[in-house]
């Protein structure tokens, strides 16, 4: 976005009222959706550099960051105006080969591939969580477990158990299954894949 914004300041209101209205004309002119690409400011937490007016103009803004914690980005909708938020989920980039250029000298290009989602599930999961996980692994492997036995390995109470595998389930990282739940797929790479 800086590039186009011109010599306008991004932290004016009245600047940034006056860059939205010529992405509107672009969308108007043209029957089409515009997307912008733009930073964070200094704390990713408080959301994107300069003047609020961008945030409220804005039907969809998605963030991309990239973790430490594993190879890849996080894609999380943070505002989405006339639909449900998505689901976060992770990407990883994927270097293509585009073949030779006009010299024959090799071409390359990066594209983002979106991970299985069951994977993000647990990719997402805090350390302690996955922790947890790790002690479910440990405890049943891929078999089917119930509720109170998976709350005595996590050590908590029959409630407090019953509550946080329902709320895995929800996100993927457990599956429900007739005898309770089991580890998802992903979930279940998830742990062998941290453990080598």
């Amino acid at each position: 976005m800086n590039r186009y914004f011109g010599s306008g300041d991004e932290n004016n209101t009245r600047d940034m009222t006056a860059f939205i209205r010529g992405v509107d004309d672009i969308r108007h002119r043209t029957g089409g959706a515009v997307l912008l690409v733009h930073h964070s400011g200094k704390d990713p937490q408080k959301g994107e550099r300069g003047s609020s007016v961008l945030r409220a103009a804005g039907d969809t803004l998605v963030l991309c960051d990239k973790t430490t914690t594993f190879p890849g980005s996080i894609i999380e909708c943070v505002k989405q105006k006339d639909a449900p938020e998505f689901a976060k989920y992770v990407v990883r980039r994927k270097v293509v080969d585009l073949g030779p250029d006009a010299d024959g000298e090799p071409r390359t290009s990066c594209v983002l591939e979106q991970q299985e989602q069951q994977r993000t599930s647990f990719m997402l999961l805090a350390a302690k969580e996955k922790e947890q996980v790790r002690r479910l692994w440990d405890e049943f492997g891929a078999n089917p477990f119930g509720s109170n036995k998976a709350a005595r390995v996590l050590d908590l109470s029959s409630s407090g158990g019953n509550a946080k595998l329902r709320r895995w389930a929800d996100r993927g990282v457990l599956d429900n299954h007739e005898e309770g739940y089991r580890l998802s797929t992903g979930s279940r790479q998830g742990v062998l894949a941290d453990c080598r």
